[in-house]
């Protein structure tokens, strides 16, 4: 039996320094290191490591192809491999992997899972791909029609309102913008019983965008799920109005690989999915596998899994539905048929053992297939679809269900069956939607610090469930999230140095507007300095007394309201917005943030100023203009190096300018000394 779930958050504190240092790899002949750096955000604090594959190629050039998940607090980078997948959302990466690289991450201190990638199947019996039964194509006779197993768990009553409904009352409770992934062979979005429920999807065996079905098993299971009512011939699914989504893993013969099954789980994490759907089975797991799955459900999301089918001996429950955090699911028969039952039992060759969750019918189910058609077809992958179904329905009623919220409605709302309790056979029992929805409408979302929020939302927002404040700023998860739309994550949403706790009970300002009066000084700074910060008069005052309003240096020019000086160059900040006069030259306006409006090596105030050169006297330059006169030569090459009038392109008279004079190596002071006259001038 899988106990109940204990999860333990530890607090990621802020620092409020960087850390820089490095870490040895593998002992080898080369002295290598991999640098990594201890970074901050607002919210938490997070390793970068960054890896060279190169630098542990050995002579045999051997590779791995493996996937490996990081610790949630590392982001790594690593080179000059070939990367097959990558996963922002689970923090991790498949691709191949040198040896030493492989055997170093074995250990290494910010690998939190890695594993050897390995082969899957549909529910696989014997670890071959024996696939679910599939019966020939059968064409439903009349409109909607229910497949059995849809009317045995009572979906129909959810929707329709009665028994052996078929079409949706507006308002019941069908899955209506609940998410569901179907991680399998892909799903033909053209089936008439699914297009428009059909939203989108990923292919990974074919690295593109269009999860087109080839197999048949994708269409045949998100029928069960969401086959649409009211059309003309067809069946109709647990939750008719679900959102599904194709995440194609499995080729044309049904099989696949491990970490294009964890692409499917980081795809759906990273597409915000309400439910996914894995029909998909393999005799070994990892605990690889289980930590991809550990963490989409701790974001939210509710996974549901095939148990297995076998033929001959009991293998146990297969990988993934053998982990705590995949709700396991058994296959059920009708007796004494699916035309006419009046009871059932497990079906023979479904997988049985400790982990099972529930049971389902699994048995001559009818739903969509390729091209078009319809299909009856046994197995646990038919019986997983009808939970992931159910479950939609219950997320319909209240979509801020945890998943073990979900998994516990579905528990207590069973049908027991076999042993009584819990047993190998059939888990706790056979489920029932109409019975699961009911008492969905009267529970309360799991609020596991009682600070208001559910606990999925915290989970969508990065908050700590846990923790009734997490950023410990005086207002509760909540409070930030519903009420004052600030972060739960950061103390100071705005950034303008007041606690979102003081702004909204203290001063009050507004918490996401660093400037409320729109004055051009930002809160923080107004309190600190005894001004108001609801008064947008204190906008027109001139702290600096340099001619510019406080208001204007913060909102225009980018200056510094406390430095009549912000650049340093000997001119206030009001002179160079307002202007300053040069004489021989006139006004002239500078840039109050630059100490070097022109860019010429000289600063304004030099420029201004003027300068006193031998033989040539004072002159005045354009700190708006590089080159003043003109010739080629900038202000500061003039007045500093070659100590020539930066007003004239020809200071001595000669007829050669003075860049030429300059360029030919003459003496721009001196009319004998000119290009062509044997003379030499080296400034």
């Amino acid at each position: 039996m899988k106990s109940r779930e204990v999860v333990v958050y530890s607090l990621i504190f802020v620092f409020l320094f960087s850390i820089t240092g490095n870490v040895n790899t593998v002992d080898r002949n080369k002295s290598e290191k991999s640098f990594f750096t201890l970074n901050k955000t607002n919210e938490n604090q997070y390793y970068t490591i960054e890896l060279s594959a190169e630098d542990y190629v050995d002579d045999d050039e051997t590779y791995v192809d493996a996937v490996v998940l990081f610790q949630k607090d590392v982001k790594v980078r690593i080179t000059d491999m070939t990367i097959k997948r990558e996963y922002d959302k689970l923090n991790g990466l498949a691709g191949s992997f040198p040896s030493l690289l492989y055997d170093y991450l074995q250990s290494a201190w910010f690998v939190s899972e890695i594993g050897e990638d390995k082969i899957c199947y549909l529910s696989s019996v014997d670890d071959v791909m024996t696939n679910d039964n599939l019966s020939l194509v059968y064409q439903p006779t009349v409109v909607d029609e229910l497949s059995w197993g849809v009317d045995w768990i009572d979906a129909e009553r959810v929707w329709g309102g009665v028994e052996d409904a078929r079409s949706v009352i507006s308002g019941n409770p069908a899955g209506e913008d609940i998410k569901v992934a179907i991680v399998d062979s892909g799903i033909d979005y053209t089936h008439p019983d699914l297009n428009d429920n059909y939203v989108s999807g990923r292919d990974y065996v074919n690295d593109d965008y269009d999860p087109m079905d080839d197999n048949g098993h994708g269409t045949h299971v998100a029928g069960i799920v969401g086959a649409e009512d009211n059309n003309i011939i067809s069946v109709i699914g647990v939750a008719p109005k679900v959102s599904l989504y194709g995440v194609k893993v499995l080729n044309s013969g049904g099989s696949g690989t491990w970490s294009d099954i964890i692409a499917g789980i980081n795809w759906a994490a990273e597409n915000e999915m309400d439910i996914i759907n894995i029909s998909i089975g393999g005799r070994e797991g990892d605990s690889l596998l289980e930590e991809a799955i550990n963490r989409v459900w701790d974001l939210g999301i509710v996974v549901v899994a095939a148990a297995g089918n076998y033929l001959l001996i009991n293998p146990g429950v297969d990988y993934p539905a053998k982990y705590e955090k995949a709700i396991a699911v058994a296959n059920l028969k009708a007796k004494p048929s699916p035309e006419a039952p009046t009871s059932v039992t497990r079906n023979s060759g479904s997988c049985k053992g400790p982990e099972l969750d529930l049971s389902a019918p699994g048995t001559e189910i009818l739903s969509t297939w390729l091209s078009g058609e319809y299909l009856k077809a046994d197995g646990t992958s038919m019986a997983a679809p009808m939970v992931a179904g159910t479950c939609a329905l219950i997320l319909s009623v209240d979509s801020h269900f945890f998943p073990y919220d979900v998994r516990d409605i579905l528990i207590e709302t069973i049908l027991d069956l076999g042993v009584e309790g819990h047993d190998n056979k059939y888990g706790y029992g056979e489920i029932n939607a109409w019975r699961a929805t009911d008492l969905a409408e009267d529970t309360e979302p799991s609020d596991s610090d009682s600070d208001g929020l559910y606990d999925r939302e915290e989970m969508q927002h990065g908050t700590n469930r846990f923790d009734s404040d997490t950023d410990d700023d005086g207002l509760s998860d909540y409070e930030e999230v519903h009420i004052y739309v600030t972060s739960p994550l950061k103390p100071d949403t705005d950034n303008d140095g007041l606690s979102d706790y003081e702004e909204i009970n203290i001063y009050p300002t507004n918490p996401i507007k660093p400037d409320t009066d729109y004055d051009g000084l930002t809160d923080g700074w107004e309190v600190e300095h005894g001004f108001d910060p609801l008064d947008s008069a204190d906008g027109i005052s001139d702290y600096d007394g340099d001619g510019l309003s406080n208001g204007d240096e913060t909102s225009l020019y980018n200056t510094n309201y406390l430095d009549p000086d912000t650049d340093n160059d000997g001119l206030t900040d009001g002179e160079e917005v307002y202007g300053f006069y040069i004489d021989t030259i006139g006004t002239r306006y500078t840039d109050p943030a630059d100490s070097d409006t022109d860019g010429d090596g000289l600063s304004d105030s030099e420029e201004a100023n003027g300068f006193s050169i031998s033989g040539v006297g004072l002159r005045y330059t354009d700190p708006t203009v590089y080159d003043t006169d003109g010739d080629g030569l900038n202000d500061r090459v003039e007045v500093i190096i070659i100590q020539i009038d930066p007003r004239d392109i020809d200071t001595d008279d000669d007829g050669y300018t003075d860049y030429e004079e300059f360029c030919a190596g003459t003496d721009p002071k001196d009319p004998t000394d000119y290009p062509g006259s044997g003379g030499g001038f080296i400034p």
